[in-house]
């Protein structure tokens, strides 16, 4: 089983301190929808093999978190067609 990171809490990126709480999440779709988190996140999702591998600053674009640092290394030594093959977005 891969390690597992919980995202919630990180409100600043540690590389370049920006703030990556973005717009409040109206309150009654805060707790349906979204887990109970009170704003959107601005961190860029890196998705692949059916999962959320690592989050990176929208200002800085460096890696601010990896869920899961096995396959995250798998993911960086991918050529850039392996990754788009795998990959929903990139």
């Amino acid at each position: 089983m891969c390690d597992y990171t919980n995202n919630d809490d990180l409100e600043y990126c540690p590389k370049c301190g920006v703030d990556l709480k973005h717009s409040p999440i109206p309150r009654k779709k805060s707790l349906e929808m979204y887990g109970g988190a009170s704003h959107f996140k601005r961190e860029i999702g890196i998705y692949c093999f059916d999962r959320t591998l690592a989050y990176v600053c929208p200002n800085c674009d460096k890696v601010v978190q990896v869920r899961y640092p096995e396959l995250w290394k798998i993911y960086q030594k991918m050529t850039d067609d392996e990754r788009a093959a795998n990959a929903y977005w990139r």
